[in-house]
């Protein structure tokens, strides 16, 4: 049923792109998507009457992974300047940033030196003490008493 609403919506968005209609033809081949996100034709005639280029290798991308041999998506990404299985590619790659063993020397020496010289305590010629607190911390009783009104609420 929604592949035949969407088959509807589709020949609407057709006819409103073939009208010159843009803005309609978008708004109803969005529509068109959200039902049936797995139809080739959609996304094609979505990616001619996208906003910007952005939405249109957006659709166009989402059309090569439906049909990874498609002529007018692979023509269309190559005319924008978006060279189809580029980001395939990067994203075999190793995506762990490689550090120079000299700069990894520089920054674990001076690691070791930091953490040689750090005193987690307070210094004692400051004269610094810990003490407990002897009064309630702000805002303490509002928070009790709502605890309490909302146990009490549940109890009658």
């Amino acid at each position: 049923m929604a592949q035949e609403q969407a088959q509807q919506l589709l020949q609407q968005g057709i006819a409103a792109a073939r009208d010159n209609r843009p803005g309609d033809a978008r708004r109803i081949l969005q529509q068109a998507v959200r039902l049936d996100p797995q139809n080739d034709k959609i996304w094609l005639w979505l990616s001619s009457v996208a906003v910007d280029d952005n939405e249109r290798v957006f659709c166009l991308k989402q059309l090569l992974t439906l049909d990874p041999h498609n002529d007018f998506a692979l023509k269309g990404l190559r005319a924008l300047g978006v060279e189809p299985g580029a980001e395939e590619q990067q994203a075999t790659g190793s995506t762990v940033p490689l550090v120079d063993d000299e700069k990894f020397a520089r920054v674990s020496q001076a690691v070791d030196d930091f953490l040689r010289r750090y005193n987690p305590y307070p210094a004692d010629h400051l004269g610094i003490q810990w003490t407990h607190k002897q009064r309630r911390r702000y805002g303490e009783k509002g928070a009790v008493r709502l605890r309490q009104m909302a146990i009490g609420g549940v109890v009658l």
